[in-house]
């Protein structure tokens, strides 16, 4: 039996058709879109979920009912069209700068100030070798710095490249060449292999830039010739104010610091008699050798008490009989000497003499004492006396016992202390130069950088003296440069080649 649906049910489904349908390419595009963002989220245009449905007449087929599609293909076609254009606008990409990097010049191996300009605000990355190193923030004036760490010298590839809150590069700027040189401490470091075989100077890299090489002299060592095993007292020149140490035979025995006068002394141990290589070399703050010396061959003698001991050790068995009746006489103590100190002038004197090794000695002035020291282990010894009166004193020498009683005193020396002003010839005898009477702590290389300002040029008043030696006999033909001796007369010319 055929079933006849009355118009408001025809009407009714095909109202349930068309959305239905609408809903199902809603759905299809939402997917479409969904699936083809990738990053932004797409725009949905604005779409009409319920299509305008005509009013249609009421129709007895219903098959006309259902052939009706229009209306939902008519709500997608807008949606198709406006989906595109929202997408291209979300993802056109910005036109970002890339920032810059300023010229570099030659620079020393260690922190580099790296600088530049860029989009302010904005963060960039530093390159070294394709190599990120670091990030900065550029500032509100569109320039930015950043201390980059280049320890080893050489050739390098630096650029700058600008990134987003991600870490993703936006731009980046073209690599430039930058020439790293190794640092002083480095050069020097490298040099001191070599130093102490020939070098008297190093020449190291300067830490400034464009700065002129550095030269560093090497320090001296005066010839000290032959002396007694025990204290031995080493000098030389160097850098006022730099710190130099003492080698002996390869090994580093102390450190001391050279005056501002350009010169230097150190009491060396050297116990043992025989050869030594005595040199120096200068050092910095952390010890590094900056340049060294020569060797100088030393010879070391056996002190005096040594010898009599191997002398005595020989009749040792022969004498037991007599050691008895020859006990008392040994214990006698011998007399300290004084040395002649020869013509001095008022002032602070350097007297010097020998005695027992680690006896006490007194000096003795007009019968008042006025000073106290110990023998050294060589058997010398040495005082600074004031004699600041011009006029002729006595001295002698005393050794003490630990009560402080004299247990034996050398003769009386007569010594004419000249006025301070008669001491050196203040004005030159001849336009040619001067005269020059050697005081204590004298030594050629500090004559020539006290009249000169340049310690090298002590060869120019060994050359004076001895010409003038020639001609006048109150001057002394130096045969040895590093052997002067108080109260000796100088010629000291006027200028020095």
């Amino acid at each position: 039996m055929k079933q006849y649906r009355t118009a408001e049910q025809v009407k009714k489904f095909d109202i349930f058709k068309i959305v239905t349908f609408g809903i199902l390419v809603l759905l299809l595009l939402l997917a479409y879109a969904f699936l083809r963002s990738g990053e932004n989220p797409p725009a949905v245009a604005q779409t009409t979920t319920e299509p305008t449905v005509a009013a249609a007449p009421a129709t007895s087929e219903p098959v006309e009912a259902t052939s009706q599609p229009a209306p939902a293909t008519a709500a997608a076609e807008p949606a198709a069209t406006v989906e595109p254009t929202a997408t291209e606008e979300a993802t056109t990409p910005t036109e970002v700068t890339a920032p810059t990097l300023d010229p570099l010049a030659e620079v020393t191996a260690g922190e580099v100030t790296l600088t530049g300009t860029g989009e302010p605000g904005s963060e960039v990355e530093i390159v070294v070798d394709g190599q990120v190193v670091g990030k900065t923030t550029v500032g509100s004036d569109g320039k930015w710095s950043f201390a980059a760490d280049l320890p080893d010298p050489g050739e390098y590839q630096v650029g700058v490249q600008s990134v987003d809150v991600d870490g993703k590069t936006l731009a980046a700027s073209e690599a430039v060449a930058l020439t790293v040189t190794a640092s002083v401490e480095t050069s020097v470091a490298a040099a001191t292999g070599t130093a102490a075989e020939s070098a008297a100077t190093t020449e190291a890299t300067a830490t400034e830039e464009g700065a002129a090489p550095l030269e560093v002299t090497a320090p001296t060592l005066d010839q000290p010739g032959e002396v007694t095993a025990g204290e031995v007292t080493l000098t030389g020149t160097g850098e006022p104010g730099s710190d130099v140490e003492i080698v002996v035979d390869g090994k580093v025995i102390g450190k001391t610091t050279v005056g501002r006068d350009g010169t230097w002394s150190f009491a060396a141990d050297l116990p043992d008699a025989g050869e030594h290589e005595v040199s120096v070399q200068s050092v910095d703050a952390d010890g590094k050798v900056l340049a060294a010396s020569e060797a100088v061959a030393l010879t070391v003698t056996a002190a005096p008490a040594a010898v009599a001991t191997e002398e005595a050790a020989a009749p040792a068995a022969t004498a037991e009989a007599t050691t008895t009746t020859e006990s008392t006489p040994s214990t006698e103590a011998a007399a300290p000497t004084l040395d002649q100190p020869g013509q001095v002038t008022a002032g602070e004197v350097t007297l010097t003499g020998t005695g027992e090794p680690g006896s006490d000695v007194e000096i003795v002035v007009d019968g008042q004492v006025v000073g106290k020291t110990t023998v050294g282990r060589d058997g010398t010894w040495s005082l600074v006396a004031d004699l600041s009166r011009a006029g002729d004193y006595k001295i002698s020498i005393q050794s003490v016992g630990a009560d402080g009683s004299a247990l034996a005193a050398s003769e009386e020396m007569s010594v004419e202390v000249a006025a301070a002003q008669e001491s050196e010839a203040a004005a030159p005898e001849e336009e040619g130069g001067q005269a020059y009477i050697v005081q204590a702590d004298d030594w050629l290389s500090k004559l020539a950088l006290k009249f000169y300002s340049d310690m090298t040029k002590y060869p120019a008043i060994v050359e004076a003296t001895n010409a003038k030696a020639q001609e006048d006999s109150t001057f002394t033909v130096i045969t040895n440069p590093d052997l002067i001796e108080i109260g000796q007369k100088l010629w000291i010319p006027a200028e020095a080649p």
